[in-house]
């Protein structure tokens, strides 16, 4: 087994660099890396985490510079990002243990301090020992994500999420003493910073089986802290088209969302105003009027609680704004549509639209929603006039044609002359468009003149 890891290892870091810490100390690799070899048989190339007993941190950083870049990550936890010369775009953690007078052997008290068994394993690179204390190989071979002690909840409440994550991600079950003690601390997970939930969510995201980690959330009661309306659209009946209630309509869209973190974040956002908007119909059928608008302040608010980036914010929100369109537009209709979500947000506008009809009913073809995108992008590459910054003129030629200074009178003539060409692209020419401009400083002074008194500009 030490062959396999050295093997996989020793492209990524040096041998030399193995060699020389083991010879004044002990280099181990611990954690998920040695979790996924157990799991996959293969040693994975990112992400890797070292322990290093022997050496200080300010001794390891200094050897590890003579093999790439080592940077402090938080002296205080004793942690070292290293970044390998010829491989900088892999990044691996190096740690010293914290043995705070422990009269147990380094290795084993780092590996007490971890949150489940199947993470509390290490393979010296000296000596090819592995070292499981807590059984972390059966419970692997059991399939079972376990705590290593009682506490661990209470010590870093965003473990609450990472057991869900596991269990989701490897096809494993949450050991039953480990789930009680999930169940009964959720609302810890309050006191968790919202960057780490933030990471751990966007990791849930993106997980092929993303609906089972949503389910034991929901089970577990942490949905009630993390995201109420999700947990709030449980059993909330659709009826029509729809196969499924809100909340496992949401969690499959997610599944079938596109890998871009807005596209999956958009999908489990997008229908969330459905539950407070519901309504039956005297016809008996279900409507959620206004549920897009609902759906996007709760986006909106939950994005910021977690502190994500604006421009990420504003493009899931405005995906959600527009996600209810139909398919009937004309050539202009369609054009200004896409000039209202912006040509760079249509592409994730039509695979949020993907995954929210293969939500509504699984096994469906898709023929409509791949007839509109082929229509959408066509298009686009015939690059319409969708902005004012595509017309043939710009405000600069405005002012110095009508001899009119900078202010809103020139934008208000940008949006009108954007209005013909979105309705008649071919209009789009520097004379035609400046001959509409006089036109419509010409009715708008003789509106100025009707209602009491020269305007501004009658003069042209």
């Amino acid at each position: 087994m030490k062959e396999t890891f050295l093997k996989t290892i020793t492209e990524l870091i040096p041998d030399e660099l193995i060699e020389k810490i083991n010879s004044k100390g002990e280099l181990y690799l611990v954690g998920g890396g040695v979790r996924d070899f157990f799991i996959t048989n293969k040693v994975r190339k990112t992400e890797l985490d070292f322990l290093v007993i022997g050496f200080s941190l300010d001794e390891l950083q200094k050897t590890l510079r003579h093999y790439g870049t080592a940077i402090y990550v938080g002296k205080a936890f004793g942690v070292l990002k290293f970044f390998p010369k010829g491989n900088e775009k892999f990044e691996y953690d190096f740690t010293i243990p914290e043995t705070r007078g422990c009269e147990l052997p380094e290795i084993i008290v780092d590996l007490a301090q971890r949150d489940f068994s199947i993470n509390a394993m290490a393979l010296s690179l000296k000596t090819g020992t592995l070292y499981d204390p807590f059984g972390g190989r059966s419970d692997i071979e059991d399939k079972i994500v376990r705590l290593t002690r009682e506490g661990n909840f209470d010590d870093d409440p965003i473990r609450l999420l990472r057991a869900i994550r596991f269990a989701a991600q490897f096809g494993f079950r949450i050991e039953d003493r480990t789930w009680e003690d999930l169940c009964r601390k959720a609302e810890k997970i309050k006191e968790a910073s919202a960057e780490r939930i933030r990471e751990e969510f966007l990791k849930i995201l993106m997980l092929p089986d993303s609906p089972s980690a949503f389910r034991l959330m929901r089970e577990a009661g942490l949905l009630k802290y993390i995201l109420p309306e999700l947990h709030a659209a449980y059993g909330v009946k659709q009826g029509g088209l729809h196969q499924h209630d809100v909340f496992e309509h949401t969690i499959l869209a997610v599944k079938y969302a596109d890998s871009d973190p807005r596209v999956k974040l958009a999908a489990l956002l997008h229908d969330l105003g459905k539950p407070a908007k519901r309504i039956t119909l005297p016809d008996g059928h279900i409507a959620f009027y206004g549920h897009d608008l609902l759906s996007v302040k709760i986006a909106r608010r939950f994005l910021q609680e977690l502190k994500f980036p604006t421009e990420l914010i504003n493009d899931v929100t405005t995906i959600i704004r527009y996600h209810m369109f139909s398919y009937g537009f004309s050539d202009k209709g369609l054009r200004r549509f896409i000039r209202r979500v912006g040509v760079e947000r249509m592409p994730l506008l039509l695979k949020l639209r993907f995954a929210d009809s293969m939500a509504q009913h699984e096994g469906k073809t898709l023929r409509d929603e791949k007839l509109f995108a082929k229509r959408v992008l066509e298009e686009i590459n015939r690059k319409p006039p969708l902005t004012v910054r595509d017309l043939a003129v710009n405000g600069y030629d405005i002012m110095g044609t009508f001899s009119l200074q900078q202010g809103k009178i020139i934008g208000d003539i940008l949006k009108y002359l954007l209005s013909l060409v979105l309705d008649n692209p071919e209009l789009n020419k520097k004379e035609i468009l400046l001959q509409a401009a006089r036109e419509y400083l010409a009715e708008r002074n003789m509106k100025t003149k009707i209602g009491g008194g020269l305007g501004e500009h009658s003069g042209i």
